[in-house]
Protein backbone atom coordinates (compact mmCIF):
# COMPACT_ATOMS: atom_id res chain seq x y z
CA UNK A 1 0.00 0.00 0.00
CA UNK A 2 0.83 3.59 -0.76
CA UNK A 3 -0.31 7.07 0.35
CA UNK A 4 1.06 9.99 -1.07
CA UNK A 5 -0.36 13.30 -2.71
CA UNK A 6 -0.35 14.85 -5.96
CA UNK A 7 -0.28 18.21 -6.86
CA UNK A 8 -3.22 19.54 -9.16
CA UNK A 9 -3.93 23.06 -9.83
CA UNK A 10 -2.35 23.89 -6.75
CA UNK A 11 -4.24 21.64 -5.05
CA UNK A 12 -3.02 18.48 -3.12
CA UNK A 13 -5.09 15.46 -2.96
CA UNK A 14 -4.59 12.69 -1.22
CA UNK A 15 -3.80 9.34 -3.01
CA UNK A 16 -3.73 5.68 -1.54
CA UNK A 17 -3.01 2.84 -4.53
CA UNK A 18 -3.08 -1.18 -2.84
CA UNK A 19 -2.45 -3.85 -5.52
CA UNK A 20 -2.50 -2.02 -8.29
CA UNK A 21 1.43 -2.50 -10.20
CA UNK A 22 2.67 -0.13 -11.88
CA UNK A 23 0.25 2.81 -10.36
CA UNK A 24 2.09 4.26 -7.92
CA UNK A 25 5.74 4.36 -11.06
CA UNK A 26 3.16 5.79 -12.89
CA UNK A 27 2.43 8.87 -11.02
CA UNK A 28 5.71 9.73 -9.65
CA UNK A 29 6.48 10.47 -13.19
CA UNK A 30 3.45 11.78 -14.43
CA UNK A 31 2.44 14.41 -11.43
CA UNK A 32 4.12 16.58 -8.76
CA UNK A 33 4.15 14.30 -5.79
CA UNK A 34 4.43 15.72 -2.19
CA UNK A 35 4.04 13.70 1.22
CA UNK A 36 0.50 12.18 1.81
CA UNK A 37 -2.55 13.54 3.19
CA UNK A 38 -6.24 12.52 3.73
CA UNK A 39 -7.00 10.00 0.44
CA UNK A 40 -9.59 11.43 -1.77
CA UNK A 41 -8.61 8.82 -4.16
CA UNK A 42 -8.28 5.10 -4.15
CA UNK A 43 -6.82 2.76 -6.77
CA UNK A 44 -7.15 -0.72 -5.53
CA UNK A 45 -6.62 -3.72 -7.84
CA UNK A 46 -8.66 -2.75 -10.72
CA UNK A 47 -11.11 -0.21 -8.77
CA UNK A 48 -10.87 3.74 -8.92
CA UNK A 49 -12.69 5.47 -5.97
CA UNK A 50 -13.14 8.83 -5.03
CA UNK A 51 -14.11 9.67 -1.94
CA UNK A 52 -15.08 6.19 -0.98
CA UNK A 53 -17.52 6.31 -4.05
CA UNK A 54 -16.49 3.37 -6.71
CA UNK A 55 -16.38 5.51 -9.87
CA UNK A 56 -15.09 2.73 -12.29
CA UNK A 57 -13.81 -0.63 -12.27
CA UNK A 58 -11.01 -1.33 -14.96
CA UNK A 59 -10.57 -4.23 -17.60
CA UNK A 60 -6.51 -3.14 -18.74
CA UNK A 61 -3.78 -1.35 -17.25
CA UNK A 62 -4.61 1.78 -19.58
CA UNK A 63 -8.01 1.66 -19.03
CA UNK A 64 -6.88 1.79 -15.28
CA UNK A 65 -4.24 4.86 -15.76
CA UNK A 66 -6.81 6.71 -17.51
CA UNK A 67 -9.85 6.30 -14.84
CA UNK A 68 -7.29 7.30 -12.32
CA UNK A 69 -6.29 10.34 -13.91
CA UNK A 70 -9.87 11.52 -14.50
CA UNK A 71 -10.54 10.62 -10.49
CA UNK A 72 -7.78 13.17 -9.76
CA UNK A 73 -9.11 15.41 -12.07
CA UNK A 74 -12.67 15.46 -10.79
CA UNK A 75 -11.54 16.01 -7.77
CA UNK A 76 -8.83 18.86 -8.32
CA UNK A 77 -11.95 20.49 -10.46
CA UNK A 78 -14.33 19.79 -7.37
CA UNK A 79 -12.19 21.58 -5.26
CA UNK A 80 -10.66 24.68 -7.42
CA UNK A 81 -14.26 25.38 -9.48
CA UNK A 82 -15.15 27.48 -6.19
CA UNK A 83 -12.56 29.95 -6.67
CA UNK A 84 -11.48 30.10 -9.95
CA UNK A 85 -13.39 29.78 -13.97
CA UNK A 86 -12.30 26.37 -15.59
CA UNK A 87 -11.74 27.11 -19.47
CA UNK A 88 -11.44 24.37 -21.68
CA UNK A 89 -7.65 25.44 -23.74
CA UNK A 90 -4.66 24.08 -23.59
CA UNK A 91 -1.56 26.58 -22.81
CA UNK A 92 1.49 26.21 -25.35
CA UNK A 93 4.28 28.95 -25.13
CA UNK A 94 2.21 31.96 -24.89
CA UNK A 95 -0.06 30.72 -26.79
CA UNK A 96 -3.99 29.75 -25.20
CA UNK A 97 -5.85 27.48 -28.20
CA UNK A 98 -9.33 27.17 -26.91
CA UNK A 99 -11.89 25.17 -27.66
CA UNK A 100 -14.59 22.55 -26.62
CA UNK A 101 -14.67 18.96 -26.12
CA UNK A 102 -13.26 17.47 -29.50
CA UNK A 103 -12.14 20.58 -30.87
CA UNK A 104 -8.74 19.59 -31.41
CA UNK A 105 -6.61 20.88 -28.13
CA UNK A 106 -4.31 18.37 -27.64
CA UNK A 107 -3.51 17.20 -30.87
CA UNK A 108 -2.48 20.92 -31.15
CA UNK A 109 -0.42 20.93 -28.05
CA UNK A 110 1.05 17.68 -29.04
CA UNK A 111 2.45 18.50 -32.10
CA UNK A 112 3.23 21.85 -31.43
CA UNK A 113 5.39 20.37 -28.56
CA UNK A 114 7.12 18.57 -31.01
CA UNK A 115 8.16 21.54 -32.82
CA UNK A 116 9.78 22.65 -29.58
CA UNK A 117 6.73 24.60 -27.64
CA UNK A 118 6.76 23.84 -24.50
CA UNK A 119 3.21 22.99 -22.85
CA UNK A 120 1.82 23.84 -19.65
CA UNK A 121 -2.06 22.09 -20.09
CA UNK A 122 -3.29 20.30 -23.30
CA UNK A 123 -7.16 21.27 -21.85
CA UNK A 124 -7.98 22.93 -18.97
CA UNK A 125 -6.91 26.28 -17.60
CA UNK A 126 -8.05 27.87 -14.67
CA UNK A 127 -8.63 31.92 -14.77
CA UNK A 128 -9.32 34.42 -12.11
CA UNK A 129 -11.00 37.80 -11.82
CA UNK A 130 -7.95 39.44 -12.93
CA UNK A 131 -7.40 37.84 -16.06
CA UNK A 132 -4.43 35.72 -14.88
CA UNK A 133 -4.07 32.02 -16.14
CA UNK A 134 -2.77 28.81 -14.31
CA UNK A 135 -2.68 25.76 -15.70
CA UNK A 136 -4.17 22.26 -14.65
CA UNK A 137 -1.06 20.05 -14.59
CA UNK A 138 -2.70 16.56 -16.49
CA UNK A 139 -0.38 14.82 -18.38
CA UNK A 140 -0.63 15.05 -22.34
CA UNK A 141 -3.59 12.74 -23.71
CA UNK A 142 -2.31 11.21 -26.97
CA UNK A 143 -5.54 9.98 -28.52
CA UNK A 144 -5.32 6.24 -30.23
CA UNK A 145 -7.50 3.14 -29.43
CA UNK A 146 -10.18 3.01 -27.19
CA UNK A 147 -8.05 4.52 -24.23
CA UNK A 148 -5.26 7.62 -24.90
CA UNK A 149 -1.81 7.01 -23.81
CA UNK A 150 -1.21 9.66 -21.25
CA UNK A 151 2.35 11.12 -21.22
CA UNK A 152 3.99 12.84 -18.32
CA UNK A 153 4.22 17.08 -18.84
CA UNK A 154 7.65 17.84 -18.22
CA UNK A 155 6.46 21.79 -18.67
CA UNK A 156 6.59 22.80 -15.65
CA UNK A 157 9.25 25.70 -15.05
CA UNK A 158 8.58 29.27 -15.56
CA UNK A 159 5.42 29.95 -17.58
CA UNK A 160 5.32 33.57 -20.09
CA UNK A 161 1.44 35.05 -19.84
CA UNK A 162 -0.44 33.94 -22.83
CA UNK A 163 -0.32 36.73 -24.96
CA UNK A 164 -2.20 35.07 -28.56
CA UNK A 165 -5.60 33.27 -28.09
CA UNK A 166 -6.86 30.57 -30.52
CA UNK A 167 -10.16 29.92 -30.37
CA UNK A 168 -10.14 26.40 -32.37
CA UNK A 169 -13.32 25.79 -35.25
CA UNK A 170 -13.61 21.39 -34.89
CA UNK A 171 -14.17 21.24 -38.41
CA UNK A 172 -11.30 20.46 -40.55
CA UNK A 173 -10.39 20.32 -44.10
CA UNK A 174 -9.74 23.09 -46.63
CA UNK A 175 -7.99 25.58 -46.34
CA UNK A 176 -7.10 26.61 -42.78
CA UNK A 177 -8.01 30.19 -41.66
CA UNK A 178 -7.28 32.47 -38.54
CA UNK A 179 -9.56 35.33 -38.76
CA UNK A 180 -8.85 38.32 -35.80
CA UNK A 181 -12.11 38.83 -33.11
CA UNK A 182 -12.75 41.82 -32.05
CA UNK A 183 -12.78 41.61 -28.05
CA UNK A 184 -16.93 41.34 -27.47
CA UNK A 185 -16.94 38.68 -29.82
CA UNK A 186 -13.65 36.77 -28.22
CA UNK A 187 -15.39 37.30 -24.78
CA UNK A 188 -18.36 35.72 -26.36
CA UNK A 189 -16.97 32.75 -27.64
CA UNK A 190 -14.55 32.15 -24.51
CA UNK A 191 -17.23 32.17 -22.25
CA UNK A 192 -19.21 30.07 -24.37
CA UNK A 193 -15.80 27.43 -23.21
CA UNK A 194 -15.83 28.04 -19.40
CA UNK A 195 -17.10 25.11 -18.04
CA UNK A 196 -18.49 27.12 -14.79
CA UNK A 197 -19.57 30.28 -16.62
CA UNK A 198 -23.11 29.75 -15.31
CA UNK A 199 -22.07 29.44 -11.99
CA UNK A 200 -19.17 32.43 -11.62
CA UNK A 201 -20.41 34.82 -14.97
CA UNK A 202 -18.98 37.81 -13.27
CA UNK A 203 -15.96 35.96 -12.82
CA UNK A 204 -16.06 34.76 -15.94
CA UNK A 205 -16.86 37.69 -17.72
CA UNK A 206 -13.87 40.03 -15.30
CA UNK A 207 -11.39 37.58 -16.21
CA UNK A 208 -11.67 36.87 -19.85
CA UNK A 209 -12.45 40.85 -20.47
CA UNK A 210 -8.95 41.53 -18.18
CA UNK A 211 -7.02 38.75 -20.43
CA UNK A 212 -8.48 39.86 -23.66
CA UNK A 213 -6.83 43.15 -22.74
CA UNK A 214 -3.43 41.70 -22.93
CA UNK A 215 -3.94 39.42 -25.70
CA UNK A 216 -4.86 39.00 -29.08
CA UNK A 217 -7.68 36.89 -30.54
CA UNK A 218 -8.24 34.68 -33.48
CA UNK A 219 -11.05 32.44 -34.88
CA UNK A 220 -8.96 29.12 -36.43
CA UNK A 221 -11.09 26.73 -38.88
CA UNK A 222 -10.20 24.71 -41.53
CA UNK A 223 -6.74 22.40 -42.89
CA UNK A 224 -5.10 19.64 -40.82
CA UNK A 225 -3.16 19.58 -37.70
CA UNK A 226 0.19 20.80 -39.15
CA UNK A 227 -1.94 24.03 -40.86
CA UNK A 228 -3.31 24.89 -37.77
CA UNK A 229 0.25 24.77 -36.09
CA UNK A 230 1.93 26.95 -38.86
CA UNK A 231 -0.93 29.79 -38.54
CA UNK A 232 -0.34 29.45 -34.86
CA UNK A 233 3.21 29.70 -34.84
CA UNK A 234 3.19 32.84 -37.27
CA UNK A 235 1.09 34.83 -35.88
CA UNK A 236 1.87 33.98 -31.68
Amino acid sequence: MSDFAVRLGGELIGVRVERAPGVVSWMRRTYAISAATASAVEICGRDVRRRGKLLRRARSTRELLAYAEWALTREALHRLCDRHVVLHAAWVGDALIVGRHGAGKSSLAIALRRMGWPVYSDDVVLLDGRGRVRPLERPLSVKGGTWPRLLPNPSRGSRRAPRALFVIDARRGGRARAVPLGQARALAEIARCEWNFGSRPAQGLSGTAALLGRARAWRVSGGSVADRCALIEGLA
